[in-house]
C-alpha cells in the first residue's frame, strides 16, 4: 500500500471501480485482507509501471491531470511511474510526482501529477502486506523514518581507470557517453545510481544509458522502459542483454574515447568496477 504522509490515508481506486479511466483517490485503509485489492499495488519490472492488484491496470494521467487507472499501452510515457525515496515519480519526467490535489486531507481526495516540491502531500510510505496479515494484529501507522539516501558511484574502466562521463555535462536528451579522468568533488555527469529495478541511471538528470543497436554510440535519454535502456551491472560487466555490453570503442585509451554497445568478447575495455562515493 501507498500511505500518504499528509493524512495517513492510502491510495485506492475511486468507488472500487474496475472500469478504465477511474480516478485514484485517498481513502481509509480497509481492515483485514479481504476486499483490499483496490488498495494494493505492485511494481511491474517488465513494463516499468506500477499496477493495481484488483485489475492489474497501471497508473496513468487523465485529460484533467488527475491520476487514473488504465490498461497498459506500450510507449505511453504517462504510464511510466516508479518509487523513488518517498515520491512516486514519472520515469520520463522525474520532476513530475504524485500530489494530493489542493492539499486535501479528507477521504476521497484525488491525486494529480505535479511538479515536485517535497511537502507532505507528495510523500508516500510503502506498507507491504501479505496473505497472513489477518493472523497478526493491525499494523500501526508508521512513524515516518527519514528516506534512505541514494547511493552514487563512479563506473570505472578496468582498462585505464578512467570513468564513464556524460560529455560536456550536457543534461539534454541524446548527450553522448565518453571516457574521461575522474574529476574532483561530486561531478554529477560522472556519478550514477541504481533505480528500483536495478537499472543504471545518471545522477545528473535521472536519464538512462541507451543504445539502439550493436556498435551504436551510447547516449543519455529519459527512461521509457525500453529494453535498449535496461543496462545493469553483472560481475565486472555492464550488460543490456546476455550478448551486449558497454565497450570502449577500439580499446581507445584517450580522453573522450567513445563508449558503445558491443557483443561481449572478454577484453579489458569491456570490464568495469563501481566506486561508491
Amino acid at each position: 500500500m501507498f500511505r500518504c504522509r499528509l493524512n495517513g490515508l492510502v491510495l485506492d481506486i475511486e468507488g472500487g471501480n474496475c472500469a478504465p479511466g477511474t480516478h485514484v483517490v485517498l481513502t481509509n485503509q480497509k481492515p483485514g485482507i479481504a476486499n483490499k485489492d483496490s488498495q494494493l499495488w505492485f511494481d511491474d519490472v517488465s513494463t516499468g509501471t506500477i499496477r493495481n492488484k484488483l485489475n492489474e491496470y497501471v497508473f496513468d494521467v487523465g485529460s484533467d491531470g488527475c491520476i487514473i487507472l488504465n490498461p497498459f499501452y506500450l510507449g505511453n510515457v504517462n504510464q511510466q511511474w516508479e518509487r523513488s525515496d518517498l515520491f512516486i515519480r514519472n520515469r520520463v519526467s522525474p520532476h513530475r510526482v504524485f500530489d494530493v490535489a489542493g492539499n486535501n486531507s479528507k477521504p476521497g481526495a484525488r491525486i494529480i501529477a505535479y511538479d515536485r516540491h517535497g511537502n507532505s502531500n507528495q510523500l508516500f510510505d510503502v506498507q507491504y502486506v501479505s496473505a497472513d496479515n489477518k493472523k497478526k494484529p493491525p499494523v500501526p501507522i508508521p512513524q515516518y523514518p527519514a528516506p534512505t539516501p541514494r547511493r552514487l558511484f563512479y563506473i570505472v574502466s578496468e582498462m585505464n581507470c578512467k570513468v564513464l562521463d556524460i560529455q560536456g555535462d550536457n543534461p539534454t536528451s541524446g548527450a553522448k557517453v565518453i571516457m574521461w579522468p575522474k574529476k574532483n568533488g561530486r561531478p554529477m555527469n560522472q556519478l550514477w545510481y541504481f533505480d528500483s529495478q536495478g537499472v543504471i541511471r545518471s545522477a545528473l538528470n535521472d536519464f538512462a544509458l541507451e543504445a539502439q543497436t550493436d556498435g551504436a554510440h551510447v547516449c543519455m535519454m529519459p527512461f521509457s522502459g525500453s529494453p535498449h535502456q535496461r543496462w545493469t551491472y553483472s560481475g565486472n560487466r555492464i550488460m543490456k542483454n546476455q550478448f551486449e555490453c558497454l565497450d570502449i570503442s577500439g580499446e581507445n585509451r584517450a580522453d573522450g574515447a567513445k563508449v558503445i554497445s558491443y557483443r561481449y568478447k572478454g577484453s579489458s575495455n569491456q570490464h568495469w568496477r563501481l566506486e561508491y562515493v
